[in-house]
């Protein structure tokens, strides 16, 4: 869960985005190079090639599935349904990779994933029985009891039947 932030600190941030602002060094160098990148900007987007755009978009949403599988999403049509998809979409859009920014964004939801995930594995671990189990599963059908144990057995257990003393052999290997 993200702190609040005060009216102070949101001011300060409104400022720093704010690229109208004189106090934003973009803004900045924008007024003294003549540049204009606000809504009428100079930049033509019909020149960009839309099998390069797309062929980008998916390297990173894949990389972006690489590093999160559990991020929610299955494709990059889906980003704008994450929780904070406005903050994810302002960090890509200023050139920072995708899954990071996600991973900026979502940091503390992360951690909480993986140390439920590891809780899990960990409970599961314990709460297993497969270390109770056989590892030669075919080995109790038989019904042969070397000579040497029948005797022991019969030594140490002289009332039991001889199916008894096989019941028990074969319970034990």
């Amino acid at each position: 869960m993200q702190r609040p932030i005060s009216k102070e600190e949101a001011e300060e941030l409104k400022k720093h985005l704010d690229l109208s602002s004189p106090e934003n060094e973009a803004a900045e160098y924008e007024n003294k190079n003549g540049i204009n990148m606000g809504t009428n900007s100079n930049l033509n987007i019909s020149n960009i090639d839309p099998n390069a755009y797309n062929s980008f978009l998916q390297e990173e949403f894949k990389e972006l599935l690489l590093k999160f599988p559990n991020c929610g999403i299955k494709s990059i049509d889906e980003i704008h349904n994450l929780e904070n998809s406005a903050e994810v979409l302002s960090l890509w859009s200023k050139g920072v990779p995708l899954y990071r920014a996600y991973a900026a964004v979502n940091f503390e939801g992360i951690l909480e994933k993986s140390a439920l995930a590891v809780k899990q594995a960990v409970m599961n671990s314990l709460n297993s029985k497969k270390h109770l189990k056989r590892t030669k599963e075919g080995s109790y059908e038989t019904s042969f009891v070397p000579p040497e144990v029948y005797r022991e057995y019969k030594e140490f257990f002289p009332n039991w039947s001889e199916s008894k003393i096989k019941a028990d052999y074969r319970k034990r290997i």
